[in-house]
């Protein structure tokens, strides 16, 4: 711990009454070691992924950062806000290959790294697509020559091929 004040000196060198007393501490100290949870190393995860690690002592913040495989993290491609908690939720969906890590700092600013894990982030799976036509139950005339049925769906999400069965039988055994 520094303490300090400051007194103000006139063209002859007199001096004048010293201000009040502060103190200021100088913290050179890393916040303590800490390991990460979550994801897994080079784990594949559909959609955004959720991170966690152990708490560091002497840590105020945490930051996740995500970079290009081998990348320098100089600047990384994603940085979350500085976090309170163990955990983060990201919404970091770009496809591909990663590597992430973890940052603590203290109030002064100190640091300490985390290890780095690598993750590649697939797409979510779409949900079931919603049938819109033909209703259920409606009939149709096959004795035309050539029957034209329709058949639709709402597109979910993450789709962008699709497979379609047509069967006689409700279990499509």
């Amino acid at each position: 711990v520094y303490y300090w004040r400051v007194r103000g000196l006139n063209y002859l060198g007199n001096a004048g009454a010293w201000s009040a007393l502060r103190s200021f501490t100088v913290d050179t100290l890393v916040p303590g070691g800490f390991t990460l949870k979550s994801p897994a190393a080079n784990v594949v995860i559909d959609g955004a992924p959720q991170f966690s690690w152990n708490g560091s002592s002497g840590a105020k913040y945490y930051t996740v950062e995500i970079d290009e495989v081998g990348g320098d993290f100089n600047p990384p491609q994603f940085t979350s806000a500085k976090l309170t908690s163990t955990s983060f939720k990201s919404n970091f969906t770009s496809l591909g290959s990663y590597d992430w890590r973890v940052v603590t700092e203290d109030l002064a600013g100190n640091q300490t790294i985390s290890e780095v894990r690598g993750l590649t982030i697939n797409p979510l799976k779409p949900a079931a697509p919603t049938l819109t036509e033909p209703a259920h139950g409606d009939s149709f005339n096959d004795d035309l020559p050539n029957p034209q049925i329709k058949l639709t769906w709402d597109a979910p999400p993450y789709a962008d091929k699709y497979n379609l069965q047509v069967s006689k039988d409700s279990k499509f055994s």
